[in-house]
């Protein structure tokens, strides 16, 4: 079994310790792509037709309730042309088609470069999301992540459960935007290594001196740190 010698609280990646092949494991949204933007232009469709801001957000929540975290854009156009009988759902199609082909400004050039750098170093790179296949998919295909990732997992469940079920080598890195949900992945699987990625509003939603696993600010940074470590065994 290729492998990391795992600790399940360390302060900086220097003590992870690898032996023979390097796994990890990328969050996508919020840690590899810019989805508060993604979200923003998303929602600017509907604000075109001016549906009030909060009947934009508040149709989102619901099919995020509904189907569990999944994004559906044919029912979201739905729930509000129930409410707005004016609204165009064929202009907000046209809208959103439009919107497909910019969906690559939402990954950095730094970011991108900083993967391949990573799989050309000769790590074993898995791509672990949630949310509906159909947008998932547009948000990996469109910034070519799937020309980085060797397995891409897009689940509508708990997180926890898929790498149970997935059931990654004893100390593979699994790098993840969200503190909560790993602490929630912590519990169930106590033998990866786990790195918190630090996004620019993160000190809104977390109270740092709580954070106990390493934490990076970008994926370069990470990137960097995992070479410098490399090439010091």
């Amino acid at each position: 079994m290729h492998y990391l010698l795992f600790f399940t609280q360390i302060e900086t990646l220097e003590n992870l310790i690898m032996t023979t092949q390097l796994n990890i494991i990328f969050d996508l949204d919020h840690t590899l792509i810019d989805t508060g933007a993604f979200v923003r232009d998303l929602f600017d469709i509907f604000a075109r037709q001016d549906i009030p801001p909060q009947i934009i957000q508040s149709t989102y929540k619901t099919i995020f309730d509904i189907h569990g975290g999944a994004y559906d854009f044919g029912m979201h156009t739905t729930l509000i042309a129930q409410s707005f009988h004016d609204f165009d759902i064929i202009q907000a199609q046209n809208d959103f088609a439009q919107f497909e082909n910019v969906i690559s400004k939402y990954i950095t050039t730094q970011t991108f470069q900083a993967l391949k750098s990573i799989k050309r170093n000769g790590a074993q790179m898995m791509l672990l999301t949630k949310g509906s296949p159909t947008i998932q998919n547009l948000k990996i295909t469109k910034t070519k992540l799937d020309t980085i990732f060797q397995d891409i997992i897009i689940c509508q469940g708990n997180k926890a459960d898929a790498i149970t079920k997935l059931n990654p080598p004893a100390g593979t890195i699994f790098l993840n935007d969200n503190w909560h949900e790993t602490m929630q992945i912590m519990q169930i699987s106590p033998q990866l290594n786990y790195i918190l990625f630090g996004r620019p509003d993160f000190a809104q939603f977390y109270n740092l001196n709580e954070i106990t696993i390493p934490r990076v600010t970008s994926i370069a940074q990470f990137a960097t740190e995992l070479a410098n470590l490399t090439n010091s065994k």
